[in-house]
Order: C-alpha cells, then sequence, then structure tokens
C-alpha cells in the first residue's frame, strides 16, 4: 500500500488500486473523520483514544484501521476531528452527503508561518496512561524548575523540520519553535547534534533525561548546585541514535547501549547473517522460504531510517508479512508500520520469546541483531503461522530485556529514576509492554508539563553539563 491522493472521499469508487500505486514514496495516510458516529465501523479505537479526539486541540491519534476494510488499507493511519471552524462546517455537510471521512494531504511546507503550526494539530502518544504531545510545534513557557541546576542561558535543538530555542529566565524558562528554512541549515548554531549515527554523542539522551526530571517548588531553595543523579534514560528516536544512558551517584554521565544500524541493503544484511552463527538458520531459511529470502535482498535501507524501524522493517519480511508482488517497493517506514498494526492486532498476553542479546564494544554495549533475525527465522521454520503472535513477541520480548538491563543498571549505578523519551514511545504496543514490563518495579519518568521529543530536547540543553562550541 503507497500513499493516496491527498483528497479521497469514503466511497469505493473514488479510490482504485491503480491510482494508489502510482505514488511510490510512502506517507503514513491521515484521515479527517467527518462522522464520528461511523469511527468503529472503519478504525479499532477504545474509549480514551475517543476522548482525546474529542478533546479542544483535536489531536492526531495513530491506529489502525478495522480487519478487511475494502478502501483502507495501509497498516496505520493518523486519525483527527475536525479541529477549526471551517472544517467543522466542510465535515458536517460532507456526512450529511453520506462521507463518513476522507485523506488529508500530509505535506508540510518548511516556510510555514508561525500562524499555520497553530492550527496544526497536535499529535499524542499515551504514557503512563496519559496523553503526552510528541512534539510541541508552539512556543511557550513553564516556571523555572528549582529541582535542578540551570548551567545555560539558551540552548537549540533542531529536526529535520523545526528547530527549538529554549532561553532561561530570572522565574520562566520560554521556547519557541520555527520551521526550518532547507536554505540555511547550517547557519544557525547547533549544540545538541540532532543526527549522530556513529559518534556516539549522547547529548540528546542527556538533554531528554534533564527535561524529565524537571520540577517547581517555590519553597525549595538550594545552595549548592544541583544536578541529575542515580538515573537512566531510554531516549529512541527515529532519527537519532536509540540510546540508554546511565547518571549515577556523581552525576557522571555514561552510555550503556546503543541500537546499531543495520546495513544499507538486503545483501549487506544476508552477508551478515552469513557470517554469523546464525549462518545454518539462514540458508534454512532461503531453501524453505525463498520468497522472503528474495524480498530480503531487495531491500534498500536509507541512512535516516531509525535503527528500531530497520530491525522491525526487516521482521516484518521475515515473517512473511508483506505481499511478495509489492514488498520490494515500500519503504522502512511502512514496513514497520505493519509490524506495529500485527502486534497491534494480536489478542492475549502470551507470545514466543524473541532473542536481543547484548554485544560488549570497546565503550558501550550493543544488540546483536543477527541473533534476533534468526530467532525469528527459527519460529518460522518451526512452522508458526500466526505473524501477529510474533510481531507482538518481538515486542514483548524486546521489553523484557530492557527490564533485565534496567536491573543490572540498579545493581551497579541505583537507578532511582527511569525516563523514558523519544518519538519510537509513539508505538503503542512498545510503550504498553514497558510499562508493564519495567514499570511496576521502576516507575517511569515523564514530564507532564513538556512533550516526549522535541521542546524537551532544547529545555534539557539548558542543563546540559559541556561546553557549548
Amino acid at each position: 500500500m503507497v500513499n493516496p491522493p491527498p483528497l479521497v472521499l469514503d466511497n469505493q469508487a473514488a479510490t482504485s488500486k491503480a491510482d494508489l500505486n502510482q505514488t511510490v514514496q510512502y506517507q503514513r495516510p491521515r484521515i479527517l473523520i467527518c462522522n464520528p458516529n461511523s469511527l468503529n465501523s472503519h478504525f479499532i479505537v477504545n474509549d480514551s483514544q475517543v476522548l482525546a479526539l474529542s478533546s479542544i486541540e483535536k489531536p492526531l491519534l495513530r491506529v489502525r484501521p478495522s480487519s478487511d476494510h475494502p478502501c483502507l488499507t495501509a497498516p496505520l493511519y493518523e486519525i483527527q476531528f475536525a479541529q477549526n471552524r471551517l472544517l467543522v462546517i466542510l465535515a458536517e455537510v460532507l456526512r450529511q452527503k453520506g462521507i463518513n471521512w476522507l485523506y488529508v494531504t500530509t505535506e508540510i511546507n518548511p516556510n510555514a508561518s508561525k500562524s499555520d503550526l497553530v492550527d496544526r494539530p497536535l499529535r499524542l502518544a499515551s504514557i503512563n496512561q496519559h496523553w503526552m504531545p510528541i512534539t510541541t510545534l508552539d512556543s511557550g513557557l513553564i516556571p523555572l524548575p528549582t529541582n535542578e541546576t540551570c548551567v545555560h542561558d539558551i540552548s537549540h535543538y533542531q529536526d529535520d523540520h523545526y528547530s527549538f530555542t529554549a532561553k532561561n529566565s530570572k522565574a520562566t524558562i520560554n521556547w519557541q519553535v520555527n520551521p526550518i528554512d532547507p536554505t540555511s541549515l547550517n547557519a544557525a548554531k547547533n549544540p545538541v547534534k540532532p543526527l549522530s549515527y556513529s559518534s556516539h554523542d549522547i547529548s540528546a539522551s542527556l538533554c531528554a533525561l534533564n527535561a524529565a526530571v524537571l520540577r517547581s517548588d517555590p519553597s525549595e531553595h538550594h545552595r549548592k548546585p544541583q544536578f541529575v543523579k542515580h538515573a537512566a534514560v531510554f531516549y529512541f528516536n527515529h532519527k537519532n541514535t536509540c540510546q540508554i544512558v546511565t547518571v549515577d551517584g556523581n552525576s557522571e554521565a555514561e552510555l550503556f547501549f546503543e541500537m546499531p544500524k543495520l546495513p544499507s541493503s538486503g545483501y549487506g544484511i544476508c552477508h551478515s547473517l552469513t557470517e554469523s552463527p546464525q549462518k545454518n538458520i539462514l540458508d534454512k531459511f532461503k531453501q524453505q522460504f525463498p520468497a522472503e529470502y528474495n524480498q530480503l535482498l531487495d531491500m534498500h535501507i536509507h541512512e535516516d531510517d531509525g535503527s528500531l524501524a530497520q530491525l522491525m522493517a526487516v521482521a516484518t519480511l521475515i515473517i512473511g508479512a508483506y505481499p511478495v508482488e509489492t514488498a520490494q517497493r515500500v519503504t522502512v517506514t511502512e514496513l514497520a508500520d505493519k509490524f506495529i498494526a500485527l502486534a497491534m492486532s494480536h489478542h492475549g498476553n502470551n507470545a514466543p520469546r524473541i532473542d536481543f542479546p547484548l554485544t560488549k564494544g570497546m565503550a558501550h554495549r550493543g544488540l546483536n541483531w543477527c541473533k534476533t533475525l534468526g530467532t525469528l527465522m527459527s519460529f518460522k521454520l518451526a512452522g508458526e503461522t500466526n505473524l501477529a503472535k510474533l510481531a507482538f513477541a518481538f515486542h514483548d520480548s524486546f521489553a523484557d530485556y530492557l527490564s533485565h538491563w534496567v536491573e543490572h543498571l540498579d545493581q551497579n549505578i541505583g537507578v532511582k529514576q527511569l525516563v523514558i523519551a523519544g518519538n519510537e514511545f509513539a508505538n503503542p504496543v512498545l510503550t504498553e509492554r514497558v510499562q508493564l514490563r519495567i514499570g511496576k518495579n521502576y516507575p517511569l519518568v515523564v514530564n507532564p508539563l513538556l512533550d516526549f521529543d522535541g521542546v524537551n530536547i532544547a529545555i534539557g540543553g539548558l542543563y546540559l553539563k559541556q561546553r557549548r562550541g
């Protein structure tokens, strides 16, 4: 399934597979719900999601379509209710004409003005049974935190589309969000590297940790500088490196784990598997499932594809979850969406165990992804046909391994605060399993006043103990 046209009405005559196949580049489809009473007929949503969709902000939520829907064939959709008066009127006119939903363009104008950003719906993720913005796109402020010592007056951070600037004043921390001008990407100084694939830089992870633990209490007055201690952060970001970073009792930071990038091609992935102890499993897989093996060979991974999404995309092809005739044309994002949607469709909590063994490097640990993929191949060879169970098992096992790693860290540094941050936690299955596997023993920390990946990094940079170059 590829991205549909910008506006397609809810009738089968308006959407044809020929039209859908004209566009190869995938973007997660965005849907405007015209008839809220028909929502459950088209999408799998719970009561909490319906309440969130109906809130004043009218956010975007990531959901999966109903099973075997005649028109909605993408793995996941971002849905919303009308968020301004014009759209409310338009949606009501369409509803009266029998149109329940329509596609909305997802193209972003990088030169959009601030007024354009105000009307853009907010993307939310459910964290600790609360809805939090993934990335805040409007300016704002919070009271000056009193439990940590601010060491910088200004901090900048930017992703692919927006720049975030945080400033420290006497009573508040203010932030501004602006779209990036593509012609001046390198003009502004950016103390926090937004893309750190190979440098093992932990600045973004530490910023996320700093921001999450900030609290304000006017009655608190510390004479000595206060910094984060006995803490760890799961920072899983689609563009930045996925990391686990710790801070010990002396406020010294250390990189414990970094998710590795996969080879850029299916041939490179298969070569790595051939050079690993998984060679025999790969050979059997190649013989028994030649179609899936050829899909894997045809795969291409871009450098800016997230490391966790890469692993899920390869897993999607291994378990045979994508049609053979289309898999070579899809992107990592669409394959990962398919994998997440499968996991969301699983009923029950029992699933096979997928291996996520650590590898010990010179300075930090990585993931033996060959073993992870080999485990999936083994279950496929053993005759497991429940693809939803395998996708769910991937998420559940990863969360279980994270739990064991946190216990190890707790023994070494004493984890009193465990932060989760990063836009990969917009994946509802990953977040749910992490909360279940870890949250009972180590309450997960987020800052309810900030977003999950954007403004929080800029604000956390104000508390980053390093020189700014």
